[in-house]
């Protein structure tokens, strides 16, 4: 799991939410 605000991983805060639910 990588929880990071890059572009490179997810573009939009969403996907880390859906990641860490």
């Amino acid at each position: 799991m990588h929880i990071s605000g890059s572009p490179g991983s997810g573009p939009t805060p969403v996907g880390l939410l859906l990641e860490m639910g």
